[in-house]
């Protein structure tokens, strides 16, 4: 079963840790089960951040997204297109969102999978699998076209401190606090791009 977590504890659900390490609850009302109500979809996408080593040590580039008239910071995805691997994806719709076509990507690094359950414009139930990237590029892009029709409105270069504050979507928070410790923890960032690649 897919368990719309966040809703559910918003309506009083509560949520434990069992000895196994395994989230629990007393009882769940059906509206919560994502799968069982009727038009649920399993929507799988990709994303991923475009990383430059400069001489001050690596830079992050988000996007900037207005919905419902609130502006988020948020890494560039979107769905999977037929045939594409989640690595393409990452790599295009980065350079669709960002309005870079010719932004050159020398590494890619899966580094992680994140799942959440939202609702559809049409109020229908959706569980979104989202495979992300870190992309290593050689140059630091300054000009960007944001698609606009996307809701996106800037993009900018963050520390990866700062990239984990900003990015406030909460499937997304721990995500960042990951590739804040890759690239500004023990393992150096020179190890990184040596180990990557497609």
């Amino acid at each position: 079963a897919y368990i719309d977590t966040s809703r559910a504890r918003r309506q009083g659900c509560e949520f434990s840790r069992n000895r196994h390490g395994l989230w629990q609850v007393d009882a769940i009302p059906v509206e919560f089960v994502l799968n069982l109500r009727d038009g649920f979809q399993h929507q799988i996408s990709a994303g991923g951040i475009p990383v430059y080593y400069g001489p001050d040590g690596p830079e992050l580039a988000l996007i900037q997204v207005r919905r419902r008239g609130k502006c988020t910071w948020e890494l560039a995805k979107g769905k999977l297109e037929l045939g594409e691997t989640p690595a393409e994806c990452a790599c295009r719709e980065l350079r669709e969102e960002m309005g870079v076509p010719d932004m050159v990507f020398e590494d890619v690094e899966q580094i992680g999978t994140v799942r959440f359950g939202f609702l559809a414009p049409d109020g229908t139930p959706r569980l979104k699998t989202l495979h992300t990237f870190l992309l290593g590029t050689p140059v630091r892009v300054d000009t960007f076209a944001p698609a606009e029709g996307e809701s996106i409105v800037q993009v900018d270069w963050f520390s990866p401190r700062d990239a984990a504050k900003v990015v406030s979507h909460r499937s997304l928070r721990p995500l960042m606090r990951k590739v804040r410790r890759l690239l500004t923890g023990s393992t150096s960032t020179s190890a990184w791009v040596t180990s990557s690649g497609e």
